[in-house]
């Protein structure tokens, strides 16, 4: 299952957090959103202002549709 609040990257933020720190870096619906973001801003004619819910919404469908296909499927 994907988790959208987990980290990104968890293997290496834990080597750069102690058990009393909140975690850092991006969580996987950040990243994913950034990413779908980055993509519609290649268009230089792209208002990055319409792009950014969209981008959010990009994300939740991702996270949703990874959680629902099985890997084995494949």
């Amino acid at each position: 299952m994907t988790n959208p609040n987990e980290s990104t990257y968890p293997e290496n933020v834990s080597a750069y957090c102690t058990p009393d720190d909140p975690k850092q870096g991006l969580t996987k619906r950040e990243y994913f959103a950034a990413m779908a973001l980055q993509g519609m801003l290649a268009n230089t004619e792209t208002d990055y202002r319409s792009c950014i819910k969209v981008a959010v919404m990009a994300a939740d469908d991702l996270i949703i549709e990874l959680n629902n296909t099985n890997p084995n499927e494949h």
